[in-house]
């Protein structure tokens, strides 16, 4: 189960959950990188909230050029060529798969929520309350992204 101090416990074992997810839905073999990478600064998130015993958040972020490949991958009568209804989508829909992946690995009761995302630059993301997070960089043939874990805080929320 994870907790905060128990995430890096849990690195190699999510990174082969992530590698499974893609290769299973995106037909896409990605590889964990050792060194931390850094995104281009226009980017597309995907994120998905948890609640209840266990609080916290799954993001993936990537260039756009690898969103619209994530997109044609996941949706193949779709051909993207900018971000649009059904970039968002996959990215969200990816977001999901991924969180309701890591669900197992999380106390009983914890719920997900819908998906959110956001594409640019220039915008911040908070959970609320203290936290510990994993950041996994991969790479693909197409390119390179980042999924991260984050555990938020319990405390005040009932």
């Amino acid at each position: 189960m994870f907790t905060a101090t128990s995430m890096d416990t849990y690195r190699d074992q999510v990174a082969q959950l992530f590698q499974d997810v893609f290769r299973m839905m995106l037909k896409l073999e990605v590889t964990l990188l050792t060194e931390p990478l850094e995104l281009r600064p226009s980017q597309v998130t995907s994120a998905v909230y948890f609640a209840g015993p266990w609080h916290g958040a799954t993001l993936l972020e990537c260039s756009l050029p690898l969103a619209l490949v994530f997109t044609r991958r996941l949706m193949p009568d779709c051909d993207p060529q900018t971000f649009d209804d059904d970039v968002q989508d996959a990215m969200g829909e990816l977001a999901n798969i991924v969180g309701g992946n890591l669900k197992p690995l999380l106390p009983d009761g914890t719920v997900l929520s819908m998906p959110s995302v956001v594409q640019g630059s220039n915008y911040s993301m908070r959970l609320c309350g203290n936290h510990s997070h994993i950041r996994l960089p991969f790479v693909c043939a197409e390119g390179r992204f980042w999924i991260t874990i984050v555990e938020g805080s319990n405390d005040g929320l009932h």
